[in-house]
């Protein structure tokens, strides 16, 4: 454990380095460092109450106990990719497994500090709070973000890949080379989740009033095509899905697993008998305390009704018109993800432990335009409130 201590105060010093260099202020510097340590936090939790029967120990013992001297033997797409994401730290640097688990949960971290960095660009004033405290604060200290990114896993790493994309759209001509890094993380890891992100994207290149160029424009909708048609196949085969009828395909793929994942568990819920808005309203903001099957379910719970207070909030006013008028490459997106996120997995989980930790990838962008239109509200008021007091 003492290697372990090491590597986790090396981690920390390293962020204090990369912190500093950002253009954010000093209390969002503090707060990042912080971030550091709490994300850490979850590490020691994760380590203690859900390590018994988990993915993990899997993924190190595999490659550990192998005899392959070769990295590309645990090449692969889903779990083979995660052998091969944990070789280099096993074999090549001799970690043993806590060493590896607090590495990439710095991993995810790095994914958080991506997405801080973003929405902190993206909202037009910082000046709104909840509960007293600074709003943008709030969301990435809520637990279910860095319980599931905490550990050598998939989500740890999708979370990665996709905090490194969405930070990347900010200047895509710029970071072009970083978002095709974060998209390849990600496609090796869940494929349905990149071709999610390749719909989105399309999406706000055709229908939206977004702010790139019509070269910029082109560019993207020839990568996408391309990179939607060479990676479909893969997406089918990694689900399941038969490509000549894959409506019906889906469908029957996401009952069948809805079956087996409610089953397999005493917070199985029968969602298959649902209809569509209660499948998402479930997806969304289940578990609520009556319904939480072990502790973590009550932490979610508390989190889910902050959710659910911030969208009734956004939702049943005008505040809702604010997103719509953004005209932001990021925010548009955000809203196409969320939305085809939310609807690929609230038709496949029947399982409540499962939708905590998979909803985790959508949950953020939803908080991100929750924020956005009520950040949107504060500029408004306070530009107001400043010419009023011009004309006293």
């Amino acid at each position: 454990m003492i290697s372990t201590l090491l590597i986790i105060i090396t981690f920390c010093f390293l962020t204090y380095f990369i912190v500093a260099r950002l253009n954010i202020s000093g209390k969002d510097k503090t707060f990042l460092n912080f971030l550091n340590i709490y994300h850490f936090l979850f590490w020691g939790l994760y380590c203690i109450v859900a390590m018994s029967g988990s993915d993990t120990v899997r993924y190190y013992n595999e490659v550990a106990n192998s005899r392959s001297g070769d990295i590309f033997d645990f090449f692969g797409i889903g779990t083979t990719f995660m052998f091969f994401a944990g070789y280099p730290f096993i074999k090549w640097l001799g970690m043993n497994y806590y060493d590896v688990m607090a590495t990439f949960c710095w991993f995810g971290f790095l994914g958080a500090m991506f997405f801080f960095i973003a929405i902190n660009n993206l909202l037009p004033s910082r000046r709104i709070k909840i509960l007293r405290i600074d709003a943008l604060y709030l969301v990435f200290l809520l637990p279910n973000m860095h319980f599931w990114t905490c550990y050598l896993g998939k989500d740890t790493l999708l979370f990665l890949g996709l905090g490194v994309v969405f930070w990347g759209m900010e200047k895509i001509g710029r970071r072009l080379i970083v978002i095709v890094l974060g998209l390849l993380l990600m496609f090796f890891i869940r494929p349905h989740i990149v071709f999610g992100v390749f719909v989105a994207i399309m999406l706000v290149i055709l229908f939206m009033k977004s702010k790139i160029t019509t070269a910029q424009r082109i560019g993207i909708g020839i990568f996408m095509i391309i990179a939607i048609s060479l990676s479909i196949g893969k997406v089918f085969e990694y689900t399941k899905v038969d490509i000549n009828d894959p409506i019906e395909s889906f469908n029957a793929t996401s009952l069948d697993r809805s079956q087996r994942l409610s089953s397999n568990s005493g917070s199985g819920v029968n969602l298959a008998s649902y209809s569509l808005p209660v499948q998402i309203f479930t997806f969304l903001y289940r578990p609520l305390f009556i319904d939480s099957p072990n502790v973590l379910g009550y932490i979610s719970s508390f989190e889910n009704l902050l959710i659910l207070y911030l969208t009734i909030k956004v939702l049943f006013s005008r505040r809702r018109l604010l997103v719509v008028r953004a005209h932001n490459f990021q925010i548009y997106f955000s809203a196409m993800f969320f939305i085809i996120g939310t609807l690929m997995l609230s038709s496949s989980l029947s399982n409540l432990g499962i939708i905590i930790r998979e909803k985790n990838m959508v949950m953020i962008f939803l908080l991100l335009i929750l924020l956005y239109a009520l950040s949107t509200e504060r500029k408004i008021l306070d530009i107001r409130r400043a010419k009023l007091m011009q004309n006293l």
